[in-house]
């Protein structure tokens, strides 16, 4: 049977050939003027995520803090094709290869491995061993394996579940009355903690700096607040109720985040951390007064 192949389609077959062998000779080449650039993530990358200031979405690799060598497996991709080989052999792509995947445009591979001591030097006796089976890969896929990378988003999912709980802090305690001042206070002392990430210890320092009240009457403040503070004392957070009624006050703390990494490379998470109490229930009475009259 005779396949008959259009221009478009021959097009098509010459740009994955193109890419093909891009990312073949690309990967050969990282290969041997970096043996750790296959590596199956046990060389450790921790890197500064300079890039956003939301520390709850995605990270970006940025420049590298630190890395931590460890033995690693190289990884190698070669095009499923009887003439080609890991070492010496032809590189060439077939029809298999590219037209065997189910998702259009990728080629599919055999994978081969081989192990590396922590200096990046092949382990004495290492060969490439054959991994069962083939994989389908396209030319945006990363690589498999390669290094660990940390960025401060990692570390920022770890310190918001870290971070020092936020409490309600009110005199008087449980109640209160319309029109009476109430004291409101938060803790402001720094917290030191330790998370792991990816098998890492990161040690973190939570220094309070933002505070935000909810009421529970539609009203807000700020501020840290004093404990023990008289009526209209600097600094103070004070609030009187108009209404009797139970009302749910919460309080919000934003939290500057330091972190050390292995090695004493130290780096703050942008934007910081932060948490919301849960709702303190205050009762509002009401004060009424008796006019009597006196004879």
């Amino acid at each position: 049977m005779t396949r008959t192949t259009t221009g478009r389609s021959w097009r098509r077959i010459s740009v994955l050939l193109a890419v093909t062998a891009a990312v073949v000779l690309g990967t050969a080449t990282a290969a041997a003027a970096d043996p750790k650039a296959g590596g199956d993530g046990d060389t450790v990358i921790i890197r500064d995520d300079d890039t956003t200031t939301d520390p709850t979405g995605p990270g970006n690799d940025g420049p590298a803090v630190i890395r931590i060598p460890k033995p690693y497996k190289e990884y190698r991709y070669i095009p499923a094709c009887s003439a080609n080989d890991v070492e010496g052999g032809a590189d060439v792509l077939c029809g298999q290869a590219v037209s065997s995947c189910p998702r259009e445009g990728d080629i599919r591979y055999r994978v081969y491995t081989r192990q590396h001591d922590a200096d990046g030097s092949v382990a004495e006796g290492a060969d490439w061993e054959l991994l069962p089976g083939t994989q389908c890969r396209g030319p945006n896929d990363p690589d498999e394996g390669g290094p660990v990378v940390i960025t401060t988003a990692d570390i920022a999912d770890e310190a918001r579940k870290a971070a020092p709980a936020t409490t309600v802090n009110v005199e008087p305690t449980t109640r209160s009355y319309v029109n009476v001042p109430n004291n409101f206070f938060a803790d402001s002392a720094s917290v030191e903690a330790s998370v792991e990430v990816l098998g890492q210890t990161i040690g973190l320092t939570f220094a309070p700096s933002g505070f935000t009240w909810a009421f529970g009457d539609g009203t807000t403040g700020t501020g840290a607040g004093v404990q023990g503070a008289p009526v209209g004392a600097p600094g103070a957070v004070e609030h009187a109720y108009r209404r009797s009624g139970t009302v749910s006050v919460t309080l919000t703390r934003t939290f500057e985040v330091t972190y050390t990494a292995p090695g004493g490379v130290t780096g703050t998470i942008p934007g910081g951390v932060r948490n919301t109490s849960a709702p303190y229930a205050l009762q509002v009475g009401e004060i009424q007064s008796l006019v009597t009259k006196v004879r």
